[in-house]
């Protein structure tokens, strides 16, 4: 007898190894005559059995996410007014001061508010290192650094990683204060500088700053500042974070 090589060969009728191991579920749709050879039935019975063991011996490629940080933009902000402008006329030519919201004050709308979204802000929580404090840039000069320093929170949520912070009339003097009164005019530009200096450091969580509208009526201000944490509310949810 000569043994000669085949030149060419057609594809087996029946799943290869490879196949099954790509396509197990085809182990289901066994041929009926198939099922009456007892040798078949083992070697696809071990085959199912090896498919199985042979995938979970190459390990899952490991994905680690990177910690996910937003800070939302300023809400329902109105430009400072010139001073004057601020204190509206009363009896007599006198102007009345305006009426600046109390840390306490803000705190209440903001808890009340945000409650109804399901957030559930805790005082003093959490403390944010190292946030930069910018002056505005202008056409004049660049931004410049008034402040390094870190910002414990007013209000975070520890489930949901929310955190908040309220600048006040304290706030802004203070700041002013710390940094020798240069270039922080009003808590507008405080917030503005805030919020970028906690983009900049990339805190894991969600985040937001709050402001004083600096308006002499206290109701209009609390008004004003329910509806910063109602737009806030909208954003968190196109954002998927509630």
């Amino acid at each position: 007898m000569e043994l000669k090589p085949i030149k060419q060969y057609t594809d087996p009728a029946f799943p290869t190894r490879t196949v099954l191991d790509a396509q197990p579920e085809l182990l289901r749709l066994v041929p009926r005559r198939w099922r009456e050879s007892a040798v078949v039935l083992g070697a696809l019975s071990m085959v199912c059995a090896l498919a199985p063991a042979a995938r979970a011996v190459v390990p899952a490629a490991e994905t680690k996410e990177k910690p996910v940080s937003r800070v939302a933009p300023l809400f329902q902000y109105v430009e400072p007014a010139p001073v004057e402008s601020n204190f509206p006329p009363v009896a007599g030519g006198i102007r009345a001061p305006a009426r600046f919201l109390t840390e306490d004050e803000a705190r209440a709308v903001i808890i009340e508010e945000a409650k109804k979204a399901g957030i559930t802000f805790t005082a003093d929580k959490q403390t944010v290192k190292d946030v930069s404090l910018m002056t505005a840039a202008t056409k004049k000069e660049p931004a410049k650094l008034v402040l390094k320093t870190d910002i414990a929170l007013d209000g975070t949520d520890e489930k949901l990683r929310i955190g908040y912070e309220f600048v006040s009339q304290a706030d802004w003097t203070g700041i002013g204060k710390q940094a020798k009164n240069y270039a922080i005019s009003d808590n507008i530009s405080t917030a503005k500088s805030l919020r970028s200096g906690l983009e900049a450091v990339k805190p894991e969580g969600t985040y937001v700053v709050f402001h004083d509208p600096d308006i002499y009526s206290l109701e209009t201000a609390k008004t004003e500042l329910r509806k910063q944490v109602q737009d806030f509310v909208k954003w968190l949810k196109a954002q998927g974070v509630i």
